[in-house]
């Protein structure tokens, strides 16, 4: 039992059994806020959760909770509200992101969902209340933090997907401790690309995330850190198509692929997203935007076996999708991500780069006659979402890779790309890449 000033709280008296494991948690509607026009914002912020004093009956707010939960016509819910539990399909919760099918994707599995029963339901709205009215101090908020996670085992996946209870997940995984942290991600595993690509659960599992990077410095944790990560690679790059083209799952997979690289938390948005304008305000200062600022040599805290090989094996997990996924927005994001991480390693841009603009994983890159690929490259330069991964691969790609794209893939179409609304951004990007009076030529000689 935990007492808090003149108030307990104490853990349930007995759990009902056949539950799936899921958890998470926070209440800052701030954080939820999402920078790509293509997500959806989330509802019922904070205050939603605000009801009746712990002590009176809550089964009016458990019914409006239901209606909340499954009633809606958003991604991921199910219809059946007669029973006691709603079968949830991971390649359903993204609609209409949906991918054809892969031969190489894991396939995609029914997964039972239990309903949030009314007991667990009070308690967590207790816990709410608790970090609502700011009742509980610093010494006492980890103790809290740790009996209520405590609560959640062997029912995360659906305290995790619940609109209501999801926003209390969020602030207990950011004030429980890195042990208690690690087993609620533990606990997750079999369902994490589920709750990844769930509107309420992406922010859940995002924050535990984020929350596992604050402890990046600390040498003591960094094997716990490493065990967790090795197993939340895994499982993701099985279902690396489905999770990356979810608008959900993409935001999760990127924020992965930042913490295996190491990336401190204040510099996480440079490699979510990049705004053009940014872009273009650098090329014009006469400077040359290039990701390989943030070269590998900045990230000290990474695991950069471990970043080489899940991307490694998300891009062969999901090759047979690869054409779908260039000019998807959501799978597009998460690919210039994981070329942005890469920049400075020639090897590892080679193999990604080689993959992406349609050849076999194996050979040397540079020396493949480009020239093959021309008509379909221009052709999807149309899409945005091409166009911004092709710009990044300009940007980051090995100068010998660089010259042949040049020389090869563009030659005689520079003019008609420049001209395109899209296309003209990858244009911007070659011209700034020019260092010697040999590129120069090089870039001259394209269309004459």
């Amino acid at each position: 039992m935990v007492c808090v000033g003149s108030k307990a709280i104490s853990p349930k008296g007995s759990r009902q059994n056949g539950f799936i494991d899921g958890d998470s948690d926070d209440s800052s509607p701030k954080k939820r806020g999402r920078k790509d026009k293509g997500e959806k914002p989330r509802k019922g912020g904070h205050g939603s959760r605000k009801g009746p004093s712990p002590g009176k009956p809550q089964h009016g707010k458990v019914k409006k909770q239901r209606r909340s939960d499954d009633g809606k016509k958003g991604k991921g819910r199910g219809k059946d509200r007669s029973g006691s539990s709603v079968v949830i399909n991971p390649g359903d919760l993204k609609n209409h992101d949906a991918l054809p099918s892969s031969n190489t994707s894991k396939p995609v599995q029914n997964i039972l969902r239990k309903r949030v029963d009314p007991e667990t339901a009070k308690y967590f709205m207790e816990i709410s209340n608790l970090f609502d009215n700011k009742e509980i101090d610093l010494d006492e908020r980890s103790t809290i933090c740790a009996n209520a996670l405590e609560e959640t085992r062997g029912k995360e996946l659906e305290l995790s997907t619940d609109a209501v209870i999801s926003h209390t997940l969020q602030v207990l995984v950011e004030g429980c401790e890195l042990e208690q942290l690690c087993t609620f991600l533990r606990n997750c595993i079999g369902y994490f690309p589920v709750i990844a690509m769930d509107k309420n659960g992406s922010h859940v599992v995002e924050a535990a995330l984020k929350s596992l990077a604050t402890h990046l410095e600390d040498e003591t944790s960094r094997i716990m850190i490493e065990e967790i990560l090795n197993k939340i690679c895994k499982v993701v790059a099985a279902d690396a198509a489905n999770v990356m083209s979810s608008c959900y799952g993409s935001h999760v997979l990127r924020t992965l692929l930042c913490l295996c690289k190491g990336v401190p938390l204040e510099s996480l948005q440079d490699f979510h997203t990049t705004k053009r304008s940014a872009v273009l305000a650098e090329r014009l200062s006469c400077g040359t935007y290039q990701s390989g600022e943030h070269g590998p040599m900045n990230f000290e805290n990474g695991f950069s076996d471990m970043f080489k090989s899940f991307v490694r094996e998300m891009l062969h997990n999901a090759k047979a999708d690869i054409a779908n996924l260039r000019v998807d927005k959501n799978s597009s994001l998460v690919l210039q991500t994981a070329l942005k991480l890469s920049s400075g390693d020639d090897n590892e841009l080679h193999h990604v780069i080689s993959i992406l603009l349609g050849y076999d994983e194996d050979g040397n890159v540079e020396k493949r006659d480009y020239s093959e690929r021309r008509e379909e490259i221009v052709t999807l330069l149309e899409e945005s979402a091409y166009s911004h991964l092709l710009e990044v691969i300009v940007e980051v790609a090995p100068e010998e890779l660089r010259n042949s794209m040049l020389v090869g893939t563009l030659r005689g179409a520079l003019f008609a790309i420049s001209s395109h609304h899209c296309g003209n951004y990858v244009v911007q990007a070659l011209i700034s890449s020019v260092k010697t009076s040999d590129q120069v030529y090089r870039l001259v000689q394209l269309e004459t």
